[in-house]
């Protein structure tokens, strides 16, 4: 009971202290506190989960009319679907090193593994030449955690935001790292924001032969080293028919942004409006996803990440555990999770809640 009330509380907060901070729409006619409050408390009661898209999707606004499936039923949805080698799959999607692995073996595109750092002492496959920009991961990291990038001087040696290290006893000894190539990447996606290298998620099962559900541009934050949008990064919609950038994209929190509330038209590292953005190597990227999904046959869902250079697309990874299953609804609509999980609406009422 006392959780309970803690996180009443928050909510009281969140609509009559933080409101006005984390609104996206600022300047536009919006709910009481009292309302914004009811909407909340009305979503927690039902679903005993926080909505994290109510200020995204506008929620807050006047005359907002919306549907929501609950991000635990969604997730439920995507984890109940396994067969007997559903988990021996997933485990390749888990482990960067395994994955890599798979990619070689079945020709995919994807960086190239210099080596193996474990029990903090390098293990190298194919030691980069000097003066090489390297990229260091967390081999089973995820959002972006233990990410590092460096140029690599010889023996063993690395430059790290200026400093001189060894790689030997760099990192942590109870984690294993992996050790990539740094992609140079297409022109059109440098452009975006040159500091990291910028991806799309996308969303992919084998129906029909191959569908890509809903695909996301990820614009890493100014100075970042790498796309997350939990960290000040920019993610906006791809329709996966056309591959049209959308003319929107969000910060994750409104306070992120200082200039627009959270509701992006330029992207603020180079200026580049995001309705003049072309995705290059659009029918290869379709290609790659579906070879890809298709050498892990028994994961219904997989949210993919893809990086471009001037030759075409790279896969980075694939997750099972691919999130983003409340901002999908807000770029596509709640029958996006009918859609990519193939179950009628109607059967999905139990875990959806509407604000007409």
């Amino acid at each position: 009971m006392k959780n309970k009330l803690e996180k009443i509380r928050y909510l009281y907060k969140i609509a009559f202290v933080q409101a006005n901070h984390l609104t996206y729409y600022p300047d536009q006619p919006r709910k009481s506190r009292i309302r914004i409050f009811k909407d909340l408390l009305r979503i927690y009661l039902k679903f005993n989960e926080i909505s994290k898209m109510y200020f995204i999707r506008g929620g807050d606004l006047l005359n907002s009319k919306w549907c929501e499936i609950s991000y635990t039923g969604a997730k439920k949805l995507r984890d109940d679907i396994k067969s007997d080698k559903t988990n021996d799959q997933i485990k390749v999607l888990s482990d960067k090193q395994i994955f890599y692995e798979k990619c070689v073996q079945n020709n995919l595109r994807t960086p190239q593994n210099y080596g193996v750092i474990k029990n903090g002492i390098i293990d190298w496959v194919n030691e980069p030449k000097l003066d090489t920009w390297i990229i260091i991961k967390d081999k089973t990291g995820e959002k972006g955690a233990n990410v590092y990038k460096a140029k690599y001087v010889g023996n063993n040696q690395i430059l790290e935001e200026g400093k001189l290290f060894n790689l030997n006893g760099r990192y942590s000894s109870s984690d294993t790292y992996i050790v990539q190539e740094v992609i140079e990447q297409h022109k059109t996606m440098n452009s975006l924001n040159p500091s990291c290298v910028n991806t799309l998620r996308i969303i992919s099962t084998l129906k029909n032969g191959g569908t890509i559900h809903a695909a996301m541009l990820k614009v890493g934050g100014i100075g970042n080293i790498y796309d997350n949008w939990h960290n000040k990064g920019v993610i906006t919609k791809i329709d996966p028919k056309s591959w049209t950038v959308d003319k929107y994209g969000y910060y994750k929190f409104a306070k992120y942004d200082k200039v627009s509330s959270g509701k992006v038209s330029v992207l603020p590292s180079n200026n580049v409006a995001l309705s003049d953005v072309v995705i290059p190597f659009s029918k290869e990227i379709e290609r790659l996803v579906f070879q890809a999904h298709a050498t892990l046959p028994d994961i219904h869902s997989i949210g993919w990440d893809v990086a471009i250079d001037a030759n075409g697309p790279i896969l980075i990874e694939g997750n099972h555990n691919w999130g983003f299953l409340d901002l999908i609804q807000v770029f596509y609509g709640t029958n996006i999770i009918s859609e990519i999980f193939d179950i009628p609406m109607n059967e999905l009422k139990q875990n959806t809640i509407c604000f007409n």
